[in-house]
């Protein structure tokens, strides 16, 4: 199945992947603590576990490679 990079992005957003998702994703949580990705997962973890964040979707960023890649958002509740 041929599909352009232009037509997958266009799918994603219809389904709800697109940048209006309100929260953090792990790599803006690690930036924000000044931590590495592995150190920010592991509070989110916990987080978690003590029910005080939440996924709430997933918005649309590029790879070094500028091909699109949804990734999961976050919020503290």
């Amino acid at each position: 199945m041929d599909i352009t990079v232009d037509e997958w992005v266009a799918e994603l957003e219809r389904l709800g992947v697109g940048n209006d998702v309100k929260g953090f994703t792990s790599e803006e949580l690690a930036d924000a603590m000044g931590c590495t990705m592995q150190t920010a997962r592991k509070y989110l973890k916990r987080a978690f576990k003590a029910q005080r964040a939440e996924y709430c979707g997933e918005r649309l960023t590029y790879r070094i490679n500028g091909r699109p890649l949804p990734v999961p958002v976050y919020r503290l509740l």
